[in-house]
């Protein structure tokens, strides 16, 4: 199989699972860059990379290999399974991301407040002496 077709294999089925660039580049552990130019036949896979993306995609490596598409029903089954878990999954690295986002902003928030308890402590005193 030539490089261009594993490459549309590979983007049909990410789009498929709703799955981002993005995500697949870093659970492969390469740059979005290189990922893009994997999905665009620009670079050639070896064996243990389309692994890892198949494992990422989770369908077998064959399927990716396949010139056409046409998982069976098990295969599509499987596929709308690990898609739904998969998007489970990105949503609570998501929500994961958010809380901590919203934690760093409480500890700010709580910095401020306690730097304008201190100045105002500072002004009670500074009142009282005068």
């Amino acid at each position: 199989m030539d490089t261009r077709s594993l490459a549309i294999n590979i983007r049909k089925i990410r789009e498929a699972k709703h799955l981002k660039q993005e995500y697949v580049a870093e659970q492969i552990e390469v740059s979005p860059a290189t990922y893009s130019k994997i999905e665009n036949g620009k670079t050639s896979l070896s064996a243990t990379r389309l692994q890892q993306i198949a494992r990422v995609l989770q369908v077998s490596s064959a399927l990716l290999l396949g010139d056409e598409i046409k998982p069976n029903s098990a295969e599509k089954q499987m596929i709308e399974c690990s898609t739904a878990l998969l998007i489970k999954e990105q949503q609570l690295i998501e929500r994961d991301q958010k809380i901590a986002e919203l934690e760093r902003e409480r500890l700010q928030t709580l910095e401020r407040e306690q730097r304008l308890l201190n100045y105002i402590k500072l002004l009670e005193q500074q009142t009282e002496r005068a």
